[in-house]
């Protein structure tokens, strides 16, 4: 993905959804030639749990449950897939106690 000329400028990332609200020091750029390659970093899964938890203050007050009846109810999730979420949850249960 090439910046605009003017964000190139700035130092500022380019629009994305991985990096558009991130401080400068969670993206870098690398420059080739003349074009500017973005890349984060910090891992995938860290960025995702800084969004899960921005979003379940934001939008959830909070609530982990509202967080997931909220995403379940959004789109229909398979058998595999609510027994992954089971899964995932007693494993969390135990390693939480």
């Amino acid at each position: 993905m090439r910046p605009s000329a003017s964000a190139a400028r700035r130092g500022t990332p380019p629009s994305s959804n991985s990096c558009r609200s991130w401080p400068k020091r969670d993206w870098c750029a690398a420059t080739k030639s003349s074009a500017h390659i973005y890349e984060t970093t910090r891992p995938r899964e860290w960025t995702q749990r800084q969004l899960a938890g921005d979003l379940l203050q934001r939008a959830f007050g909070g609530s982990a449950k509202s967080l997931v009846m909220g995403a379940l109810s959004a789109r229909k999730a398979s058998r595999e897939e609510l027994a992954e979420i089971r899964k995932l949850l007693d494993q969390f249960e135990k390693e939480s106690r």
